[in-house]
């Protein structure tokens, strides 16, 4: 499960949503900031870089199918790269 958050929705009802997703089984992986975040708030979870980061990255995690998606874009560089996330898993979820 990666999680990648805009700021302002870092928050407890994540980290209860994060806890859940655990509870189910989930691994959670997030962006840097994300990561930071739920790790201080007691969430074991896994870094992953964004797209313009370099590689490996979550491009490379969906096109192999190993992540499902929780994602609040807010600056230029995570619009056009969660945009192209979001477009990226909806389309591999097609050829399922």
């Amino acid at each position: 499960m990666l999680i990648t958050l805009a700021d302002k929705d870092k928050g407890r009802s994540i980290v209860e949503t994060a806890m859940g997703f655990q509870s189910l089984g989930f691994e959670i992986i997030a962006t840097k900031g994300t990561f930071e975040f739920l790790s201080e708030n007691g969430i074991v979870c896994k870094p992953i870089l964004k797209i313009y980061e370099g590689r490996p990255n979550v491009k490379d995690d969906i096109m192999n199918r190993q992540i499902h998606l929780i994602n609040t874009p807010i600056d230029k560089w995570s619009k056009q790269d969660d945009s192209y996330i979001r477009k990226m898993a909806v389309g591999t979820r097609s050829h399922m």
